[in-house]
């Protein structure tokens, strides 16, 4: 079983199960609790049923309060519930990106790939073809250089003044 079917299961039996217990159970064990404690629900009203300091409940909004203490914790069915199903829905999000990606990966074809391999073939001659025509400009360069100054001034800039 998948950690998406575990949740799953978990919310479809919170779903199926309603008015169980599950919320007086929770208020039961908090309420009897005698030390410092945090209860995490879906939002502030909610935590209004627990009998329990205002600030030892925290909602799924203000989750940075855990941060820095290391009380127990107890998780309200309904803020259970809210963030298994939210973790559901990214899963589900997730594993259709993957499908697409699959998908998008199956449609390169090897028709493609010798597409490419012929593309930079080309460019490699083109590269080739440019190398030897700097390698004739710097022969004429150097022939020039060899010639008196004057012929060479005039092949460069077409007249000679002094």
């Amino acid at each position: 079983m998948t950690i998406k079917e575990k949740i799953e299961t978990i919310i479809m039996y919170m779903a199926t199960n309603r008015q169980a217990g599950h919320s007086t159970l929770m208020r039961v064990g908090t309420d009897n609790f005698q030390r410092d404690k945090f209860i995490l629900t879906k939002n502030l009203k909610q935590g209004d049923q627990y009998k329990c300091l205002r600030s030892e409940i925290v909602s799924l909004g203000s989750l940075g309060k855990l941060r820095g203490h290391d009380r127990p914790l107890a998780i309200d069915n309904h803020a259970l519930v809210t963030i298994f199903d939210q973790a559901v829905s990214e899963l589900t999000e997730q594993e259709e990106e993957i499908k697409t990606l699959k998908e998008n990966i199956n449609e390169i074809t090897l028709v493609d790939i010798h597409r490419l391999k012929d593309d930079l073939r080309k460019e490699k001659i083109k590269f080739q073809l440019a190398i030897k025509d700097l390698k004739k400009e710097r022969l004429e360069v150097k022939r020039m250089r060899n010639r008196p100054f004057k012929t060479f001034f005039k092949t460069i800039f077409g007249t000679w003044q002094p």
